[in-house]
This record gives structure tokens, C-alpha cells and sequence, in this order.
């Protein structure tokens, strides 16, 4: 992750790699959500809501409200420098964020499990975040290629 940091390249999170990437930029991690929250969303079945903030890639592709998926214990508690968050469940868990600069984004739901052959229709079909992600490398490419 700080190699990527330190090269300015695109990074996409996923789960663990919300919160990975979220401490290696100075951020803070909730240990246990069902201890320090109460909330549990460590069920691979579960589908929740999420909101998602007006401006952002995932509220101007998915909507204000959409569905996700929740397997995970931990979670992002205070942001790193310069990551924002673009989304939470109704308990107020960051589910996804952005950077204010660069080209970051990350997830802490499975987005990869809500597309192709996993998807399985309880969610949006969420391969257009891949798509975004691609689209991103290219742009970040061009850049550092100048072109």
C-alpha cells in the first residue's frame, strides 16, 4: 500500500484493504464491531442499505440508497489524510470512501461477489465499479505518460 502511495498509483480496497489502506494513511480501525458498536455485519447472507454521499461515484452510479453485502468484524474509524467518506450503513460504518485527490477508492463491503458469476440479484450489479477503477488506471497511465 505505500509503495502505491509513494508512486501515485490507482488503488482499489476491498474489505480488508478499507482498512488496510485507511491505517497506512493514519487512519484508525474499529478492532470489533459487534464489541464496539453493537452491530454485527459478519453474516456473508446479509444485504443492507447503504447511503451514498450527493457527488460521489457511487451515489451518481448506484443511487442515493442501495443495497450491499457485509462479511467483515472490523471497520474504518477515523479516516486517514485526505479520504472521504462516500458511504455508510445505517449504523454509520464507513462502507466505502475517496480520495480528495487522488485516485483511491475502496470498499468495505465485497463488491466482487455482486458481479458475474457470483452475482446473485439480491444487490445492484456492481461491475460498473470495476469498470470506474479501470477507467482510472488508464487516466492515471496517460498521466505518467504524459498522454
Amino acid at each position: 500500500a505505500r509503495a502505491f502511495l509513494e508512486a501515485g498509483k490507482p488503488i482499489l480496497g476491498i474489505c480488508r484493504g478499507i482498512q488496510m489502506l485507511n491505517v497506512a494513511m493514519g487512519g484508525t480501525v474499529y478492532q470489533d464491531v459487534v464489541e464496539e458498536l453493537g452491530t454485527v455485519h459478519s453474516n456473508g447472507k446479509l444485504r443492507h442499505p447503504v447511503t451514498a454521499k450527493p457527488g460521489s461515484f457511487f451515489y451518481n452510479t448506484f443511487g442515493e440508497t442501495f443495497r450491499v453485502n457485509s462479511t467483515h468484524h472490523q471497520a474504518c474509524k477515523e479516516l486517514g489524510e485526505g479520504l472521504v467518506a462516500v458511504c455508510h450503513s445505517v449504523e454509520g460504518i464507513v462502507e466505502a470512501y475517496e480520495h480528495e485527490t487522488r485516485p483511491i477508492l475502496a470498499t468495505q463491503f465485497h463488491p466482487e461477489r455482486l458481479t458475474g458469476e457470483r452475482y446473485d440479484g439480491t444487490t445492484q450489479d456492481f461491475k460498473p465499479l470495476f469498470d470506474h477503477f479501470v477507467e482510472m488506471v488508464v487516466a492515471s497511465a496517460r498521466k505518467r505518460n504524459g498522454g
